[in-house]
């Protein structure tokens, strides 16, 4: 028996990727320097960050995220399929 997981992987890979562009994003805007500035330095950063989307960047974050589980979900089921067509079968 078994099952492909390529499709499910390559979705894990796909949102491995995206969060790892979105952080890059985030990176790049923000540095250590911006801890010491005051909250309102900071804001103003965040929402001019120039060519950087912080809110987009921070949407694709929560984006990659549940893309993850849901492939991580997805594996989950096709194994306990697979174990259940072993019992009836096997």
């Amino acid at each position: 028996m078994g099952f492909d997981c390529s499709i499910t992987l390559e979705g894990l890979r796909t949102a491995e990727n995206q969060l790892n562009n979105a952080a890059r994003k985030v990176s790049r805007t923000l540095n250590c320097s911006d801890v010491a500035a005051s909250s309102g330095e900071v804001a103003d950063r965040l929402t001019l960050a120039g060519d950087t989307d912080i809110a987009g960047a921070m949407v694709e974050a929560q984006e990659a995220k549940i893309i993850y589980k849901a492939n991580l979900k997805m594996i989950e089921t096709q194994m306990e399929m697979e174990e259940e067509a072993m019992d009836l079968f096997g």
